[in-house]
């Protein structure tokens, strides 16, 4: 079993945690968690909950920094299971 994919957002939008699309279909296809850092909050989803959490697909598109590429921002509730380190 694959570990999750760790994702660090810097700010919430009425509690949402804003992840980029080709990060979460990577997971998808991979059958692959995500594990969301917020400040000192985690919260982590197995690759089933991946699937079903994602609650809005924001139709603006992105260029990213990094590379040729665009992606679009999923948004996922962000409900913490823990207090990081």
């Amino acid at each position: 079993m694959m570990k999750n994919k760790k994702v660090t957002v810097k700010k919430l939008y009425e509690g949402f945690a804003s992840i980029r699309s080709y990060i979460v279909e990577k997971c998808i296809i991979e059958s692959r968690g995500i594990t969301i850092h917020y400040k000192n909050f985690i919260m982590s989803l197995n690759g089933d909950e991946v699937k079903e959490k994602f609650v809005k697909l924001h139709e603006l598109e992105f260029d990213s920094k990094y590379s040729n590429t665009k992606y679009k921002l999923i948004d996922i509730k962000f409900k913490p299971d823990s207090l990081g380190s």
